[in-house]
Order: C-alpha cells, then sequence, then structure tokens
C-alpha cells in the first residue's frame, strides 16, 4: 500500500500537427496512467490498475477505470472487485453492453463448460442472444446444447412484441409452448 510505478501518457497542447508530428513548444499533461501497485502492505500482492484524469488545465485528478487485482479479480469502475468480473459497484445500477451487428447474428453472452484434460472437449453449452425481431425490434433467444458438443440452439424465445415461445421460434400468442408441459405438484 503506497508502493507503485507507474507510466504515464501525456497530450501535448501546441506540440505540431498531425499525429507523427514531433518538436515545437506548448504544455504537456498527462491523461492516462499505466499504474503497478502494491495491495499488501505485508506482501508482494500487485495490482495493475487504468485511471484517466478529468481534464482541465491542470488535469490534477486521477480517476480509477479498470483493475486487475493481485487475486486476479477484473474490476470495471471499482477499485474492489468482489468476482472474477465485475462492472461497475455492486450497490449502483450498471450496464454492460454487449454489442453485435444483426448480420453477424447479435450481441451473445455464451456460456463455455469442458474437460480439464481434453481442451478439444470445450464448447458452448449455453448462450443468450440479443437479436433483432424485424423493423429494428428486440429479441432474445435463450439456446441450450442438448448434443454432445453440438452448437447451442433455440429453446425459448421472447419476441418484441412480448410474446414467448418455449419449442417454437416464432409465438403468436403471450405464451406459446411446443410440447407437453405438467402443471401440478408432482
Amino acid at each position: 500500500t503506497g508502493d507503485y510505478a507507474e507510466i504515464a501518457f501525456q497530450l501535448w497542447n501546441g506540440a505540431g500537427s498531425g499525429l507523427n508530428t514531433f518538436g515545437g513548444s506548448g504544455t504537456s499533461r498527462p491523461s492516462v496512467v499505466l499504474r503497478a501497485i502494491n495491495e499488501n502492505a505485508n506482501s508482494a500482492a500487485g495490482a495493475f490498475v487504468v485511471g484517466t484524469f478529468t481534464g482541465g488545465s491542470t488535469n490534477a485528478t486521477l480517476t480509477e477505470k479498470f483493475r486487475i487485482s493481485s487475486t486476479g479479480k477484473v474490476g470495471i469502475g471499482t477499485s474492489s472487485p468482489v468476482s472474477e468480473l465485475q462492472v461497475g459497484d455492486h450497490m449502483a445500477k450498471n450496464t454492460i453492453t454487449i454489442g453485435g451487428f444483426y448480420a453477424a447474428g447479435g450481441g451473445v453472452l455464451a456460456f463455455r463448460s469442458g474437460y480439464a484434460a481434453n481442451l478439444a472437449y470445450i464448447w458452448n453449452t449455453a448462450e443468450i442472444l440479443a437479436t433483432d425481431d424485424g423493423s429494428f425490434n428486440g429479441r432474445i433467444e435463450f439456446k441450450t446444447s442438448t448434443v454432445t458438443r453440438a452448437t447451442p440452439t433455440i429453446k425459448m424465445v421472447i419476441k418484441a412484441n412480448g410474446n414467448v415461445g418455449i419449442g417454437i421460434t416464432n409465438p403468436p400468442s403471450k405464451l406459446t409452448i411446443n410440447g407437453d408441459i405438467n402443471l401440478g405438484t408432482n
């Protein structure tokens, strides 16, 4: 705690024109800092931090934006991640954006599983896909793999109009189930 090494990237005002122009006279101010820090005063528990300055004439305020902790946890918008990946403060409203062009299949959140002894046995076991339902409307597809290491296929869909389909990709009503259902306690 308190021990660190850093690399500061500076922006120059009046240093010339063009990305590859050097020289000229002007003033510099730090813009981005990459910092290796000690997270524990009793041991060499290193973390990697990316911080940015808020701007202004002095750029005096450094704000941490990204951290890889000494335990390997990644925090974006937090300096103390509590899980393998944490975006923002766990007590605040945060948004994670997964983007993808419609033509490329939309944004996908993929869940992987496998067998560590044989890397060929690693595959997507499930996916949540957000895509276009036509005319720039949203659609969410829930996919699972039902055959060994097969590409996940659609099992449930929520369409832009709110219709939900289980076992059907184009449900005509608020809830459409293609297959047997069991309503009861057993």
